[in-house]
Parts: C-alpha cells; sequence; structure tokens
C-alpha cells in the first residue's frame, strides 16, 4: 500500500453523489487554508481546533452559498 502524498492539497466531495439538501466538501493539505481564505467570507486567520463556523462563500463580489466549516487542525483529524 502507498502512503498518501501530503505535500499536496485535496479537494473532495465526502457524501454520495445524487441529489440532496445538504453536502459534504473535505479539504486537506497545506494550501486548505488559504483555498477556504479565497472562497470564504471568514476573517479569522488561526480558527481554534474543532472550531465551528457559519460563513458565506463567494466568487467575486457575489455570495452564492452559505457553509458551515469545521476546522481540524494537524494532526486532530482524520488525515493526521
Amino acid at each position: 500500500m502507498q502512503l498518501p502524498d501530503i505535500s499536496r492539497t485535496v479537494i473532495a466531495p465526502a457524501t454520495a453523489p445524487g441529489k440532496g439538501a445538504l453536502s459534504v466538501i473535505r479539504m486537506t493539505g497545506p494550501d486548505s487554508f488559504l483555498i477556504f481564505s479565497k472562497l470564504s467570507s471568514a476573517k479569522y486567520k488561526n480558527p481554534e481546533n474543532r472550531q465551528v463556523s457559519l460563513v458565506k462563500i463567494r466568487k467575486e463580489n457575489e455570495i452564492i452559498d452559505e457553509a458551515i466549516v469545521i476546522f481540524f487542525k494537524c494532526p486532530h483529524s482524520y488525515t493526521g
């Protein structure tokens, strides 16, 4: 078994495909927080481990959705 490449940032759906009211998206890797900061309205720079926040997701200046975000700081996450 080959170990995952932890030098890469990976963003992937974590819910089954299909129609639904909610979707879980998992993001892991060194650029995760940078990517999240660019997509969201979040203003915090160093969230606490397991901090839960309601944020607005934006595309340029338009709000396109809202999300509940939980931040798991390494090594206290599934992927470490």
